[in-house]
């Protein structure tokens, strides 16, 4: 009778320790799943980290950009504003001479007659 509870013992023993081995290695690889999830969720976040540097690196250099061409296109409009103000100054400063040597040769022609 001993010698068969030892060896329904020993039968339940050996049953247990393949329960306890199988969910063990279950154990194992719900570890190492998760090991994976959380490297993936570590690229994801890297991910985004760069996405948004990136971003506003370019925005920065877009929004300089768009700048700089403003203030170019400012300084050319300027210029030209320059330009036109001197041409019309001397167009005015040039008619005026012309009406007044016009002047003057009226005054020596009725001057002369």
């Amino acid at each position: 009778m001993q010698v068969l509870s030892l060896r329904e013992a020993h039968g339940e023993a050996v049953e247990q320790l393949e329960i306890l081995e199988k969910k063990h290695r279950e154990m194992k690889m719900k570890l190492k799943e998760m090991q994976i999830k959380r490297l993936e969720l570590m690229g994801r976040e890297n991910v985004i980290k760069v996405t948004k540097k990136m971003n506003q690196v370019l925005d920065n250099s877009v929004i300089s950009k768009a700048n700089t061409r403003f203030e170019e296109t400012e300084r050319y409009l300027d210029h030209l504003e320059t330009r036109m103000g001197a041409g019309y100054d001397m167009s005015m400063f040039d008619s005026r001479i012309k009406e007044l040597e016009k002047g003057l040769k009226k005054d020596e022609t009725t001057i002369n007659d």
